[in-house]
């Protein structure tokens, strides 16, 4: 990650903490930098990308921090009916409310 008016500046992780790295002090190279993947399965690189913001002298960053694919509820939901219309048949209400269980109010 660089940032910084003539992108002399960048971002390389110490274990989980995020450290600002002066890119021309002849120390550091662009390889030594966070790369920053939003299909990464680990929330962690988007958890440390969030709270940058928190410090004033990270840059804040944009964007999209993490992409997950996975169905919606209503994707999820449809699917669990089909997996149980599968199994079982599709159902029959009047079966179930005249089961022979059944008593009258008066």
């Amino acid at each position: 990650m660089i940032f910084g008016n003539d992108k002399n500046k960048g971002i390389k992780l110490d274990g989980a903490k995020p450290v600002i790295v002066d890119l021309t002090d002849g120390k550091h190279s662009v390889d030594d930098l966070m790369v920053h993947d939003e299909f990464e399965p680990s929330p962690v690189h988007a958890t440390i990308l969030a709270h940058m913001a928190d410090d004033p002298d990270y840059p804040s960053p944009l964007g999209v921090f993490r992409q997950i694919s996975k169905p919606t509820y209503d994707e999820g939901v449809e699917a669990q009916i089909e997996n149980v219309t599968k199994l079982k048949g599709k159902g029959d209400i009047e079966k179930v409310l005249f089961n022979g269980n059944t008593w009258e109010v008066n």
